[in-house]
């Protein structure tokens, strides 16, 4: 690979990711977590890894829109490339690929060759950076992106074990100083050296709450558990994106009264501003769920903790529309000491969950400029979206199959159905849609987020899928209203298709599609040649009744592939 396109393709990697007119920002770059400026300054850049260097290139190289990567066949052959040579230098710092030899360790071998042998034996292996877990988190997004999503858990376990070895979620405990005088050492004899310097303390804090945000994002995606731990994460939440990229290492020593522990509020446009708050609730709906199907203590009543989360989803909610109105009293960041980059902005506190506080930045419209304008409307729309889909999150059922085994009975008001809980899940449901159809109107591509983006619709329209699904039973026939919300899903599935394909919404659209077409057209003939060929198989022998039921059973063996019930995997098929 020529230099110029390594370049262009690091450049990508710090592309917004709203994207620009001829370059979308790659899919699988959550946030840069580190600094433009000091990774391509061309006289002083940030020591970086080189197995770090290859994974940016590698991950921009997927989806980058270059005209040296347009050629069939160059950019899978160029990213076969990039991938041997990033999983290499992986290996190489991997502490699992050490083992003790007599007079120090030796590396493993690496496609049949050995590194260092038993003669070469040094004292350990390479010390562990944060480098190496944004590295190994990167590799964990690109791989469960792409169609063998399970593939990605082996390094997820890595970048897993790493932050533990590294204690990154005691980064600014109170104690952590004290750590050497405790003689704590690491698996590899060393004491795990903290950074220095304010810049890379920093990165190490973005980098720790991206691996939180993620570990909440994949519980979901595969209907796991969750690995990082909310009450176990002392580590001061990021700074806003644009003070972060705008300050100077002296600067950032002058911020002061940071929160620290998951902030519960959306403070702005960045990803650690909206996205990383929305994860923090989704974690706590997560725990609820995981205790609801526990064997013993499922039994016990949920209804006071149900009632918090559903308080701190109301406040949320209302720091998003707090954002989007931009409302002249809103509380303003951190008052910088530093006078060139104090800009009007004093300190304040604001509650965003109890026995915590956070710092959240100006949001006074008279200080936006268009594109900040846009960026906003762009954000809270997506963040309203998400909102709606864990109050369906928190009152529904997760797993399709599940969900469509129920029938709409009053005989019986234990049935999920009837309950209170399913008038708030389905009322969230419509909305998510209505909020759908902001974002399209907004991002008719959905590019701005198309990696993270997937889940939240897939599970913010199986209340919709019942609700076409029961058309007949409950309507007797068509509901436009209810037809009009599940197009809407539709047209998302069919732009997220387009922008990042994969497999599971383009199953879930053929349902839905198929769905609708049997309520529409069950009064009507040669229908059942239409939905054979939207379901892609001969449905159209025999009657319309017989059709229907092929139809259903078709429906039940794709949804039977990604599963959200007790031992379900979700996505990792």
């Amino acid at each position: 690979m020529k230099p110029q396109l390594a370049l262009k393709l690091l450049e990508l990697y710090f592309a917004p990711p709203e994207g620009t007119l001829f370059h979308n920002a790659s899919p699988y770059v959550l946030t840069p977590v580190l600094r433009r400026k000091s990774v391509l300054e061309a006289t002083n850049a940030r020591p970086t890894t080189p197995a770090l260097l290859a994974t940016m290139i590698w991950v921009t190289a997927q989806t980058a829109s270059l005209p040296e990567l347009l050629a069939p066949g160059s950019r899978s052959s160029l990213s076969g490339k990039l991938q041997d040579l990033v999983f290499k230098l992986q290996h190489e710092r991997d502490p699992e690929n050490w083992h003790r030899v007599s007079g120090g360790y030796t590396q493993k071998l690496w496609y049949g060759h050995t590194i260092l042998g038993a003669s070469s034996a040094i004292a350990g292996p390479p010390v562990p950076v944060v480098d190496d877990v944004l590295s190994l988190i990167l590799i964990t997004i690109v791989t469960s992106g792409g169609d063998f999503k399970r593939e990605c858990l082996p390094w997820w376990s890595k970048a897993l074990a790493l932050i533990e070895t590294m204690r990154l979620h005691l980064l600014d405990h109170p104690d952590s100083e004290r750590s050497d005088d405790e003689g704590d050492l690491n698996q590899i004899g060393r004491l795990d050296e903290r950074p220095q310097s304010n810049e890379a303390k920093e990165e190490t804090r973005r980098t720790f709450w991206l691996a939180f945000a993620l570990d909440r994002h994949l519980a979901l995606s595969f209907n796991g558990n969750l690995a990082i731990m909310d009450g176990e994460s002392y580590v001061y939440t990021p700074l806003p994106e644009r003070i972060w990229q705008s300050c100077d290492g002296d600067a950032l020593s002058n911020i002061s009264n940071r929160q620290q522990g998951p902030p519960a509020l959306v403070t702005g446009t960045g990803f650690f501003e909206f996205f990383l708050p929305l994860m923090v609730l989704l974690g706590d709906i997560i725990h609820l769920r995981r205790r609801r199907n526990h064997p013993r203590l499922g039994s016990l009543t949920g209804e006071p903790s149900i009632a918090l989360v559903e308080t701190l989803l109301d406040r949320c909610k209302e720091s998003i529309d707090d954002l989007r109105q931009g409302s002249a009293n809103r509380p303003s960041f951190s008052e910088l000491t530093n006078p060139m980059l104090d800009q009007g902005m004093g300190p304040v506190l604001q509650a965003a969950t109890p026995g915590s506080f956070v710092l959240t930045p100006e949001a006074s419209g008279s200080n936006r400029d268009g594109r900040q304008s846009s960026r906003v409307r762009l954000v809270t729309a997506y963040a309203h979206f998400i909102l709606h889909v864990l109050y369906v999150l928190l009152h529904g059922e997760w797993d399709a199959l599940t969900m469509l085994a129920w029938l709409p009975s009053a005989s019986s008001q234990d049935e999920w159905i009837t309950s209170p809980s399913f008038h708030k899940c389905s009322s969230h449901a419509v909305l998510a849609s209505e909020a759908i159809s902001s974002i399209l109107d907004i991002d008719s591509e959905l590019i701005f987020m198309p990696y993270l983006f997937g889940i939240y619709l897939f599970h913010g329209s199986l209340v919709l899928l019942l609700f076409a699904d029961r058309m007949p039973a409950v309507h007797g026939g068509p509901n436009s209203a209810v037809e009009a919300a599940c197009e809407t899903i539709i047209r998302a599935h069919e732009a997220c298709i387009v922008t990042l394909n994969t497999e599971f919404q383009r199953v879930f659209r053929r349902v839905m599609r198929a769905t609708l077409m049997v309520v529409k057209n069950q009064n009507k003939t040669g229908w059942p040649y239409e939905a054979g060929r939207e379901m892609e198989t001969e449905t159209c022998d025999g009657n319309a009744d017989v059709v229907r039921e092929r139809i259903v059973d078709m429906r039940k063996d794709m949804l039977r592939l990604y599963r959200w019930n007790k031992g379900g995997r979700g996505l990792a098929v």
